[in-house]
């Protein structure tokens, strides 16, 4: 059972760090730019980029209701962010990104900060508190179901 357990924690895992992944092809230039971006921030930065996130799909009318963010934490975090992004862009990581743009254009930058985004939710996944949320999903799970896959995979 805890094998089961700890395979749909990391399915829920993997889940959400899917939900901030390209779709699109990125060339080499452009994975040195999210490894650049990655490699130049802090846990702090990360957590910033956290914030900015969380803060700004907290006004999508379909998830509004349940967050309880105010004018004042969104601006503070988005002067946060824009000061993140433009020392990354401009400053830590600025050979990067003039050859991850001259070689893939602009969608280089939301490449890397995807690569950064993923890199930072699954730091705040590692929580303890994070993941025993994540393990409150296994009461609604249906257990016959995981261990039929788990079986099925097996063979």
């Amino acid at each position: 059972m805890r094998n089961l357990r700890s395979s749909k924690i990391k399915i829920a895992t993997i889940s959400i760090t899917c939900l901030l992944s390209f779709n699109a092809h990125a060339g080499t230039s452009s994975e040195e730019l999210g490894t650049c971006f990655v490699q130049s921030t802090s846990g702090k930065d990360r957590v910033t980029l956290v914030r900015w996130i969380f803060n700004t799909i907290a006004m999508n009318p379909r998830v509004k209701d349940i967050a309880n963010v105010t004018l004042k934490s969104r601006e503070d975090s988005s002067k946060e962010m824009a000061l993140l992004y433009e020392r990354l862009v401009f400053s830590d990581c600025k050979q990067e990104t003039k050859i991850a743009v001259g070689e893939d254009g602009l969608a280089s930058l939301e490449h890397g900060f995807r690569r950064l985004g993923e890199i930072a939710v699954n730091e705040l996944m590692v929580d303890p508190a994070v993941q025993n949320e994540v393990r409150g999903l296994e009461k609604y799970l249906d257990v016959n179901k995981w261990n039929a896959l788990s079986a099925e995979g097996s063979n």
